[in-house]
């Protein structure tokens, strides 16, 4: 598979299971190695598990990576290059879906945030938050962040959901972000919104809203990444 980069599972350690229909189904441990344009080497120790069924045969396969920092991530699957906006631990599980000739036909990605960190959408623009989770589809050129939810601090647990398309244009990823937020306490929103982000709009916001609850709002968001 290319997306940046060459991969190939070696020490592989599986057990094999035959399911009930006549399919099967491997679970273990490998070594997942990459091989950069640049020619070096990557190795991330992963969880394999897989299946292989139906007629013609498909076979779905995940892995399950090690919680690592976005920037070690990266630099062994360029293709996670994006999530370095995310200054947090990050665990991540990988999903393959290939014909019988093993020719793949989809990725997906799976990635939670449970320790909390920062998001960085821009530069110089920082947002706290307790929680992350995301489900995600990767192409060499874009990635399409399906759905995510993010916790943020002082919300008391009121999640916002969060979609996005990043393409690739060098050096880096843009695209844009849409997220939504539910109810919420307006008072709470000088804490939420951060003074770099369309600071005037958040001057306005805090003199007008001084009281009440929001019910629902979105916001559009322009996302660069190096």
């Amino acid at each position: 598979v290319t997306l940046g980069a060459t991969f190939h599972l070696r020490e592989i350690h599986l057990s094999l299971l035959r399911g009930g229909e006549g399919g099967l189904e491997a679970d273990g441990e490998a070594m997942l190695e990459t091989v950069g344009a640049d020619g070096v080497t990557k190795r991330l120790p992963v969880h394999v598990s897989a299946q292989a069924e139906g007629e013609p045969t498909q076979v779905h396969l995940r892995l399950d990576l090690p919680v690592l920092r976005p920037p070690e991530l990266a630099a062994a699957l360029p293709f996670l290059a994006p999530l370095t906006m995310l200054d947090a631990p990050v665990a991540v599980q990988a999903s393959l879906s290939m014909d019988g000739e093993w020719q793949v036909q989809g990725l997906g990605l799976a990635l939670q945030a449970a320790e909390g960190g920062l998001l960085r959408p821009a530069p110089g623009l920082a947002l706290p938050f307790e929680e992350l989770e995301a489900e995600a589809f990767a192409r060499p050129d874009s990635i399409i962040l399906e759905r995510a939810i993010l916790r943020l601090p002082g919300t008391a647990g009121q999640p916002i959901e969060a979609s996005a398309e990043l393409q690739r244009r060098p050096p880096g990823w843009a695209g844009r972000a849409r997220l939504n937020l539910g109810e919420l306490d307006i008072t709470a929103i000088p804490r939420l919104w951060p003074a770099e982000l369309a600071p005037e709009a958040r001057e306005a916001a805090r003199l007008a809203l001084n009281r009440g609850v929001l019910r629902e709002a979105g916001l559009l968001l322009d996302v660069t990444t190096a």
